[in-house]
């Protein structure tokens, strides 16, 4: 959960670190399509790519909104944020 809450403050600029946010892939889809990803997950080689923080936040985020789509990383509160994320980790988790 932690992990998430940084992902939110590296993409609402809470965290000033050009580096992180070059890491994390933001996919713009056009306006008729029903993508669900916010947010894109680059392609890994090796296992330790793969396992990288930044990657592993991008796989969890859309993990998330995949059955919580109101999870709305971008907009809103804090506090709204983190409770529509405790239930999103419930829903996923009791799968």
């Amino acid at each position: 959960m932690t992990s998430m809450f940084l992902l939110g403050d590296i993409l609402r600029g809470n965290v000033d670190s050009p580096y992180l946010l070059g890491q994390i892939g933001l996919k713009v889809p056009v306006k008729r399509s029903r993508a669900r990803c916010a947010l894109a997950v680059h392609f890994a080689r090796t296992t330790q790519a793969w396992h990288a923080p930044s990657q592993t936040m991008v796989r969890e985020y859309n993990a998330l909104t995949r059955v919580q789509p109101e999870l709305d990383i971008f907009h809103g509160s804090k506090k709204n944020y983190g409770e529509l994320m405790a239930k999103s980790l419930e829903l996923l988790y009791a799968e």
